[in-house]
């Protein structure tokens, strides 16, 4: 059975979000090269026979996989994202429920999933990882609680000077070595 489904959808959102994306997903496809394929905010489909179980992570990437950014992300083709990362601010609607969220990366086989918030003054960065069929928070004070092992690089909060806080790439888990 085959579907006419979007490839992306039309939501408001701020330009800081729009802008921290970009920077993002640009920082991902310089660091895996042309062999991956990063999207930015495009609809991800998991279920074959329903098109309206899908998410739309900020930024979505899976190693070792070139795609046409022009199709939608179908998840029986070409497998789950390693990771995909959500993008929060008090300027933007409110996202999914996070529990509604995590089940529906769950049913999307996501290996990882990245949630910063970048009003959020203490924990701004919040990871999990797909483990044994459940998402499983990593303990933000853990000394490798931030490594990407898909990036062999850290997360890391960046001071943007045009931007503001975003969400970056570091070789060390302080941030103090950015990744370009």
């Amino acid at each position: 059975m085959t579907f006419a489904v979007p490839v992306e959808f039309d939501v408001p959102q701020s330009a800081w979000r729009r802008r921290a994306r970009a920077f993002l997903a640009a920082r991902i496809e310089q660091h895996l090269g042309p062999s991956a394929l990063v999207r930015v905010n495009q609809l991800m489909y998991f279920r074959r026979a329903d098109p309206t179980r899908c998410l739309a992570p900020d930024v979505a990437f899976r190693r070792n996989m070139a795609g046409d950014p022009s199709t939608p992300w179908e998840s029986w083709r070409w497998g789950a994202p390693h990771v995909a990362v959500e993008l929060v601010s008090s300027e933007d609607p409110p996202p999914l429920d996070l529990d509604e969220q995590m089940t529906r990366y769950r049913n999307a086989g996501v290996a990882e999933v990245v949630r910063f918030d970048r009003d959020e003054p203490t924990v701004p960065i919040r990871l999990w990882d797909h483990i044994s069929g459940d998402f499983v928070e990593r303990d933000p004070v853990s000394p490798d609680a931030r490594f990407c092992d898909e990036l062999e690089l850290y997360w890391c909060v960046q001071n943007h000077p045009e931007i503001g806080l975003v969400l970056g790439l570091a070789y060390d888990e302080a941030g103090e070595s950015p990744a370009p």
